[in-house]
């Protein structure tokens, strides 16, 4: 595009269709302070929550395996409603959508070994250099990535 700088725009990877793009726009910035002029995070990831621990692969149960082969919406639907804090807003279209995703060729087979690959470092060292303006947006219902790493992310951030 030929930018030089840009506002860069994040959010948590909340549903298995999603990237975790707020953990890659912040690592961005760290990395690349010259490139970002502010930051736009919606709940990003990258503080381990309650059962994860850094430096260790995700455990990613072994019943999710199947999911190569089944995947009933009933079940999808169950693990995508943490995602949201008002529970009409998950409808049967929502539900559909996303199904119809991790069905595309190739989708189902590529989220076990994506999952398995996350590991998490200890995000304080990078996020203290992040010297830009950064809007931060969470939610307090949020059940996917803890309101608590709100407070952990403006402690870090300079």
């Amino acid at each position: 595009m030929g930018w030089d700088r840009a506002c860069t725009p994040g959010s948590h990877g909340s549903r298995p269709s999603t990237p975790p793009s707020g953990r890659i726009a912040w690592s961005f910035a760290a990395e690349f302070p010259e490139r970002v002029d502010r930051l736009v995070l919606n709940a990003p990831d990258g503080f381990a929550s309650p059962g994860f621990e850094y430096d260790t692969p995700a455990e990613v149960p072994a019943a999710l395996g199947l999911m190569q082969w089944v995947l009933p919406k009933p079940m999808l639907g169950a693990n995508l409603a943490p995602a949201y804090a008002k529970a009409e807003q998950l409808t049967d279209s929502v539900v559909g959508r996303d199904h119809d995703l991790l069905r595309a060729p190739g989708n189902r087979h590529a989220l076990l070994p994506r999952m398995r690959q996350t590991v998490l470092t200890d995000p304080l060292p990078r996020l203290r250099r992040i010297a830009v303006p950064t809007l931060l947006l969470w939610g307090e219902r949020d059940q996917m990535i803890p309101v608590t790493n709100a407070d952990d992310s403006l402690r870090a951030m300079p």
